[in-house]
């Protein structure tokens, strides 16, 4: 009979077999370090003082020390932090594994929870996997790269296999029902029955499992959702509204958002602006509401030119955010009309790096001599990015002025490289590098 040590190796050879990749696998290959002997676990828990979970001590001694695990794998005895991640938040832990970002994978090493495998954000905020032990959790890991599981962050939502997350989803308490709907978008291929029961959850009685389902069918069936979109839109809970909004970009109905950007509802008005398909003449408005940053950014798409008098005003905003996107906006436009008012902005322009995409819009507006007088300003930086512009402009005076511009050596600050190279990266973008 098959012991649990050779169980879990078997699935590893399974895995190898099967040529899964997850993320960090790259990293150990689902191979192990070999196991540590008893005498140098035995050294280790004299010297810190402490007995190690019993399951993970036996991984230790029978199974492997380090490599194939979560994220970028085990790390080794070398490696492991005890009594110093988890300390602010009263918890005595050893680092198992690094996520990335500062994120961290940490074992329980005393109290209520010890042996259990706890994730520790860069906030300081923890998350308890729902495994009762270390070898619960990395078993989990192999099951569900065995099984092909998507996720994002293993280790969160709720674990099993597709008839437990629909069991759930028949749970008379609705943060289970939530958890079990959400579980679904993990599964690879989804059965008819789990298919229905997605579509299902959008009418259920709780709004937080219509938005958890409205997430997972916009990831594994978007053509089944988007009939029902029209209807979510119009649901009397904000948070279902919200992801019925995230969902529009691919569908024929993102004019529907157009009524939703006047809602009182900042966060409602912003994401209607940002996914729905609004006119321009109606994004102009909103540049004095809440949902000003999302109209400029969708602005940036828009062309008949009825918002340009707005966004020209915009330059001379008091606010440093929204006068920089109203610049940004304009040099994405390539607005013409906006040539004069941005030059003028940036004789009065104090910030610097508000100078720079000053200079960038005035090109990208057309005007060259403008552009050519930025050339041969005192400030690198300024040079600096006028050379970067001017590779918009194919024109004899564009192509001799980068030319000169070639031989300029200075570095400005921030910058990876001299205004030379920059001008001829720019010469090569137009053809024109011998």
């Amino acid at each position: 009979m098959i012991g649990p040590v050779e169980h879990l190796r078997a699935k590893l050879e399974d895995i190898r077999r099967a040529k899964r990749a997850t993320f960090g696998s790259e990293t150990h290959r689902f191979e192990l370090e070999p196991p540590l002997d008893e005498k140098t676990v035995l050294a280790f828990e004299k010297r810190r003082k402490l007995r190690l979970p019993e399951d993970f001590r036996r991984f230790l001694l029978t199974v492997g020390s380090a490599g194939a695990g979560p994220f970028y794998g085990l790390l080794p005895m070398k490696e492991w932090r005890v009594g110093v991640r988890g300390k602010k938040q009263g918890l005595l832990t050893l680092t198992l594994v690094a996520q990335g970002c500062n994120h961290w994978g940490l074992l329980v090493l005393e109290g209520p929870t010890r042996g259990r495998v706890v994730y520790l954000s860069d906030l300081g905020a923890l998350y308890y996997p729902d495994n009762p032990s270390f070898v619960s959790w990395y078993e989990r890991w192999l099951d569900e790269t065995l099984w092909g599981y998507d996720y994002v962050w293993f280790g969160t939502g709720m674990s099993g296999r597709e008839a437990d997350f629909l069991a759930a989803m028949k749970s008379e308490d609705a943060a289970v029902r939530s958890e079990g709907t959400a579980a679904l978008a993990r599964v690879p291929d989804p059965s008819a029955e789990a298919r229905a029961a997605m579509l299902g959850a959008l009418a259920d009685a709780d709004a937080q499992v219509r938005a958890t389902a409205i997430v997972v069918l916009n990831e594994r069936d978007k053509a089944a959702l988007e009939p029902r979109l029209p209807e979510l839109l119009r649901d009397p809970d904000r948070r279902v509204v919200l992801e019925a909004l995230r969902s529009l970009p691919g569908t024929p109905h993102r004019a529907l958002a157009a009524p939703l950007i006047r809602s009182e509802d900042a966060e409602v008005a912003r994401s209607a602006t940002h996914f729905g398909e609004i006119p321009e003449r109606d994004l102009a408005r909103q540049l004095d509401g809440p949902a000003w940053e999302s109209a400029t950014t969708a602005l940036r798409t828009r062309g008949d030119g009825s918002a340009t008098p707005r966004l020209i005003a915009m330059i001379d905003d008091e606010d440093f955010q929204r006068r920089r996107a109203a610049v940004v906006c304009l040099r994405m436009r390539k607005e013409a009309s906006a040539a004069a008012a941005l030059s003028a902005r940036f004789g009065r322009e104090t910030d610097a790096e508000m100078r720079l995409h000053l200079v960038e819009a005035i090109g990208a507006a057309g005007d060259l001599e403008a552009l050519l007088g930025f050339a041969r300003h005192e400030e690198p930086r300024v040079r600096f990015r006028a050379a970067y512009a001017l590779r918009e402009h194919r024109d004899p005076r564009s192509i001799a002025m980068l030319q000169m511009l070639a031989s300029d050596e200075a570095q400005p600050a921030g910058a990876a490289w001299t205004i030379a190279v920059q001008a001829r990266r720019s010469l090569a973008a137009l053809g024109e590098l011998s």
